[in-house]
This record gives C-alpha cells, sequence and structure tokens, in this order.
C-alpha cells in the first residue's frame, strides 16, 4: 500500500509540476482573453463563409446534433468541474511528436471550443472526413508529424475559400508570394491556394522547411503564422531562449495565441465525444476522383450532360475562380463524385464540343488586358532600376504614382504602383481565335483518365504537367461487354488506359478489392 501511495503522490506531483513550469511565463488573465476573442471572430468569420457552401445550405435542415457523453466525464456537469490532472491526462495520452503542453492558456482556449464554438466544432468535425485525408497523405509525403492536420482547423475552419484580411488565403492560408514560392498557381482565372491537393502538398514542404530552421516544431508552427523573422526577434529580445512559452510575450498578439489554440484543437479534435460533441450530418461525397483535363472546359458544359449541380462542381475544385478550367494553357484536373466519373467518360465527346465558341469569348471577357502589380521597394533599388524589370518607363512610373516626386528618394518598403500588359489576356485571344478557327473540325476532346482515381501521383513537390494528348477521331461505343485476358506485367492504370476507362470503374466492373492482377485473369473492362 505504501508503494501505491507513493506512485500515486508522486504522479501528482509531476503533474503540478509540469503546469507550474508551463504557467511560469505566463501573461496576464486579460492578455489572454483579448487574445482568445480575436482568434474566435476570425473563427467564426470563416464559419460563417463555410454556411453558403453546397453542403450546409442544401442541408441544414437535416443537421442532428444527437450529443453523448465519455463515461470518464460523466461525473463532471460542467466543464469548470472538470479537475487540471484529468485534462492534462487526456491531452498528453495524444498519440504525437509534437509537444501537447497543458497550462492555463491552453485550458482557456479548450474552454472556447467546448462552450463558446461547439456548434461550429460539430460542422468541423464533418468536414474533416473529407479534408484530412488530403492533409494526412501530404504530411505522410514528407514524413512530418500527422497532428499537424489540425493547423487548418484554427487557420481556416476548413474553409478553402477562407480569406483572411491581410489577404491570406485558403485552407492553409498561404499569403501570394509564399504560395508561388511553393509552386502554387496564382492568376485571374486560378488560385491553386484554394486546392486542397496543391495546397496541403505546399503546406507540407513550408513546415518542413521551417522545422529544419528551429528544430523545434512549436517555433516551427508559430513561424508559420507570423514569418520566421519575427521568431527569430522573439529569440533575441528573449536573450536567446527557444522555448515558445519563454518568448510568449515579444510575439505578435496572434501569434501568442496560435501555439495555444493548435493544442486545443489538436485535444477537441481527439477527444470531441467526451465533450458531448459530434460530427454534424452534412452530406459532402466522401468518395471522389479526378480527370486530367487538358481543353478549355466551362463548368456550364460538365451540367448540362452531369447529372451534379455547378456549385458542388464549386465545392470540389475551389481553385477555378470563374467557373472555367484552363486545360488549354496548361493540364489541370477536375474533381467529382466517384459516381459521376462513368458518367463523364461516356459523354466527354459532347461535353467538350458543347458551346466552345461561347464560352471562348466568355473567357476573354473575364480576363483584363491589363493588370495592375505593386512593387516594395527593396534596399538601393531605383526608378531606373524598378522600370527596368519591369519593362516601363521612368516616366509612366511617376504617372501612375502622382506622389513620386523628381527628386525624391525611395523609401525601404515603399509602395509603387505598375500597370502592364496581362499575358494571360494575349493566351486568351490567341486561344479564341484558333477555338473559333476549328469550331467545325473539332471532334474529340480526350480526357487523360489513367490518372483517374490516383490522387498521390499528379502531387510530387509540385504537380507536373503531362503533355498535351493530340485529338482522335470519334469511335462507335460497342454495345456488348468488352472483356480483357490479363498478360505478365499488366496492371490496372495500364489497362484503364488503354481501353480509356477507369481504374476505379474496372474494380466496380469487376467485383476487386485490390490491385493486384494475375495472369490469364479475365477482366470486364466495359
Amino acid at each position: 500500500m505504501i508503494d501505491i501511495k507513493t506512485k500515486i503522490i508522486t504522479f501528482t506531483l509531476l503533474i503540478i509540476t509540469s503546469i507550474s513550469q508551463a504557467n511560469a511565463q505566463q501573461p496576464t488573465q486579460d492578455s489572454v482573453a483579448n487574445d482568445i476573442k480575436y482568434l474566435e471572430a476570425s473563427f467564426s468569420k470563416n464559419y460563417d463563409s463555410i454556411l453558403t457552401f453546397y453542403f450546409n445550405k442544401r442541408n441544414t435542415e437535416h443537421i442532428t446534433n444527437q450529443h453523448y457523453c465519455h463515461e470518464e466525464m460523466e461525473q463532471y456537469i460542467t466543464f469548470d468541474e472538470i479537475p487540471d490532472s484529468v485534462l492534462y491526462c487526456q491531452l498528453n495520452s495524444i498519440p504525437a511528436v509534437i509537444p501537447m503542453t497543458y497550462n492555463s492558456i491552453v485550458k482557456s482556449y479548450i474552454k472556447m471550443y467546448v462552450r463558446r464554438m461547439s456548434k461550429n466544432l460539430n460542422s468541423m468535425l464533418s468536414l474533416s472526413e473529407y479534408y484530412f485525408p488530403f492533409f494526412d497523405q501530404a504530411l505522410e509525403r514528407y514524413n512530418l508529424p500527422h497532428e499537424l492536420k489540425y493547423l487548418p482547423i484554427i487557420e481556416s475552419a476548413l474553409n478553402p475559400q477562407a480569406v483572411s484580411r491581410a489577404g491570406a488565403t485558403g485552407l492553409w492560408q498561404f499569403m501570394s508570394g509564399t504560395g508561388k514560392l511553393y509552386g502554387l498557381t496564382i492568376n485571374s482565372l486560378v488560385d491553386e491556394r484554394k486546392d486542397p491537393l496543391k495546397s496541403s502538398d505546399a503546406a507540407a514542404r513550408y513546415l518542413r522547411d521551417l522545422y529544419n530552421i528551429f528544430g523545434n516544431w512549436h517555433l516551427a508552427i508559430a513561424s508559420y503564422n507570423c514569418g520566421p523573422k519575427n521568431v527569430s526577434k522573439a529569440i533575441a529580445r528573449s536573450g536567446g531562449r527557444t522555448n515558445f512559452w519563454e518568448i510568449y510575450r515579444f510575439l505578435p498578439k496572434e501569434t501568442r495565441g496560435y501555439i495555444p489554440a493548435y493544442i486545443a484543437a489538436t485535444y477537441i479534435m481527439t477527444n470531441y465525444e467526451k465533450h458531448n460533441l459530434r460530427p454534424d450530418n452534412i452530406d459532402i461525397p466522401i468518395e471522389t476522383d479526378t480527370l486530367m483535363i487538358h481543353h478549355n472546359l466551362y463548368f456550364s458544359q460538365i451540367t448540362k450532360f452531369v447529372p451534379i449541380d455547378d456549385t458542388q462542381i464549386k465545392l470540389l475544385n475551389p481553385q477555378y475562380k470563374e467557373d472555367i478550367i484552363p486545360g488549354a494553357m496548361q493540364t489541370c484536373y477536375l474533381r467529382l463524385p466517384m459516381e459521376y466519373i462513368p458518367t463523364f467518360i461516356r459523354m466527354q465527346d459532347s461535353i467538350f464540343s458543347s458551346g466552345m465558341d461561347s464560352i471562348m469569348q466568355q473567357m476573354v471577357l473575364n480576363v483584363k488586358p491589363i493588370e495592375t502589380i505593386t512593387h516594395t521597394v527593396k534596399r538601393n533599388e531605383t526608378l531606373g532600376k524598378i522600370a527596368k524589370r519591369y519593362g516601363v518607363t521612368v516616366n509612366q512610373l511617376r504617372n501612375w504614382n502622382p506622389k513620386l516626386k523628381k527628386n525624391s528618394m525611395l523609401k525601404i518598403g515603399q509602395k509603387i504602383i505598375i500597370q502592364r500588359s496581362n499575358p494571360m489576356y494575349n493566351k486568351m485571344i490567341q486561344q479564341a481565335q484558333k477555338t473559333l478557327e476549328q469550331e467545325d473540325t473539332v471532334t474529340t476532346a480526350v480526357v487523360d483518365t489513367a490518372t483517374v482515381n490516383v490522387v498521390a501521383d499528379t502531387v510530387n513537390n509540385n504537380i507536373k504537367t503531362e503533355p498535351k494528348p493530340k485529338t482522335k477521331k470519334t469511335e462507335t461505343p460497342k454495345q456488348q461487354p468488352t472483356t480483357y485476358t490479363v498478360k505478365k506485367g499488366d496492371t490496372l492504370g495500364a489497362i484503364a488506359k488503354k481501353y480509356k476507362t477507369t481504374v476505379a470503374n474496372i474494380k466496380k466492373l469487376n467485383n476487386l478489392k485490390s490491385d493486384k492482377l494475375k495472369i490469364g485473369q479475365k477482366l470486364r473492362v466495359k
């Protein structure tokens, strides 16, 4: 009995010591309350935007909140009655590489999620069933901790259309410069910061690079929020300390609450059942697939032949800003619910050949011939250097920026407005003319279906652009089922490509549970 009592006392002291150490550098309660209020306002704004999405707008009346308690929490009536020791143990039982520190600041954020934002979290839990597989694949690709998938909870409330006051966009809230640095396309028609697949890959590489800088996940995550320079400044101002809680008060206001909010989000997304939370019954197509598109395609073309509404297409393809997939300029992909893939493939001839002239004219109208950009002055830059860089004259710069006087000196950080011809507009004009000239001879725009059902293959650091296939003549579909005998070296992908179908379709026709094939095996391919 003495040994058991000793162990209990030792364990209790360990918890108290850990909490005390974490609390050593805490700010005032007012400061914590202000940080939480700031985060909650941002989170609620993103959630309000989500309410306009297809799945909530269409299924709000069906959402249910059938809460249930976990037996470990039944004895506590309110959150405030839960002892710190219970929350500490639950938080540290999460299988995570990133330290899940528990202190009064983290507890305040957990309380915010449980009490004031439970409705929002119920929807986040449902949305996570669709988005988390994208995050997990990207994190696993670069051997990063899987608990990083909870960052978009506080970044965007799992809203790919979220845009911050500073212009950060998408699920992972990339700024334009950082997004382009990590290979994301951002132009008048496409913003890949909103693309769950490509933005997740970029975010994983960015987080990996930040961790390589600091060698500390708390600091890496903090720098994801405010930039590595601000974290380095906080380290310097603290006297060289590298513990997040010791540099807490030297960080920007938003970042001070970022790590506690992240830890709280990780806790609640893992232990939601214990706090009477459960996913809402939101109708979102979990099983989806991709088609590589090599020709311009308007959403309205798809809805003419596939029984899907454009709001759901927008939901699954949020990266396309003008309801146009500009496949003629770069290889793009279209994501659809799995059930509609066979219909699209069967009707692709009609889909691609419908109304291309009016669509191209509309595309041209949606792109401005002149684009306005802003240049930030760097050290040792002059108007002459800036003008040469952008192919304009110094007089033009002065005309566009009336505040620039003839002999005035430029200041570092000063903003210079520049106007130039939009290269996208010229491409549009050329493509429109080409399309109109070939309108009478258009036959079939072939979709590369070999990459269907292979999401991981479309991402390898940057999505690789595949060569545009040649146009092929339409073939009359066969009425009888087509079978194929498996030969040595055959794969489902190669067979699907040969018969212009998908791996998923072949597996469905043959009730295949895996991709393994046997020589001599008979497969129905159509």
